[in-house]
């Protein structure tokens, strides 16, 4: 008899466990399991409350400098100008690790992309741009690439253009920062990519492009002629 009251008392603990497990989680399509916190928001799967498509930030390590380069730059500008921004790079960011690649093929650029996943904080190009024969195309010197092939080898982070005509490149990605506000070419001397980096590093949230441009180029951007 006792032990019949022992394995009916243990029969009713385990049923009380299964209810209260039950109630705890919530099978999903997929068979498993996942915990149902009280009062949480519907948000599709794959996607947060505070997440958009066009909003990136400068968590990661790495900064990495792409200067691009050849014989067309006979003054020497981007190879003159490269060094001159890995060291206020290293001044500015002591704590971030500076890389310099020079005239990178795309399939290292997308390798690198791969091995560091989300450990770059962002992208510099110095290099020359113009216009080319259609609203579309761009002549970035000396190498194959356009504007897009370098966004779309880091989608997921911010790239600053450190070339002439960047206020229209810009308009190709939505991260493409541009070093000017109007469409013009680009002093050697002309450090706005620095004050650009500023505004990234200075917030602890992720931030848009527009967001960048309006705290740079203030009322300059917000009244811009797109046309």
């Amino acid at each position: 008899m006792k032990r019949t009251l022992q394995l009916l008392t243990g029969l009713l603990v385990a049923a009380t466990i299964q209810t209260a497990n039950a109630q705890a989680f919530t099978p999903e399509d997929t068979g498993g399991f996942s915990w149902v916190e009280e009062g949480a928001a519907d948000v599709p799967p794959g996607e947060t409350e505070d997440e958009a498509l066009d909003e990136f930030d400068t968590d990661g390590r790495y900064i990495y400098l792409i200067c691009i380069f050849g014989p067309r730059d006979d003054r020497r500008v981007v190879r003159n100008k490269c060094p001159e921004v890995k060291a206020k790079l290293r001044k500015d960011y002591p704590r971030k690790r500076i890389i310099r690649i020079d005239n990178p093929p795309e399939e290292r650029l997308q390798r690198i992309k791969a091995h560091q996943e989300d450990n770059i904080a962002m992208v510099i190009i110095v290099t020359h741009s113009t216009p080319g024969p259609s609203d579309e195309d761009w002549d970035v010197w000396d190498t194959e690439l356009d504007p897009i092939d370098f966004a779309e080898c880091f989608p997921d982070e911010f790239i600053i253009w450190n070339g002439c005509h960047s206020r229209h490149i810009c308009e190709q990605a939505d991260n493409i920062l541009p070093t000017q506000c109007d469409e013009d070419f680009l002093p050697y001397e002309n450090d706005t990519w620095r004050e650009i980096a500023r505004c990234l590093f200075g917030t602890d949230e992720a931030v848009s492009r527009e967001d960048v441009c309006e705290e740079v180029f203030g009322d300059d951007w917000r009244n811009r002629d797109d046309n």
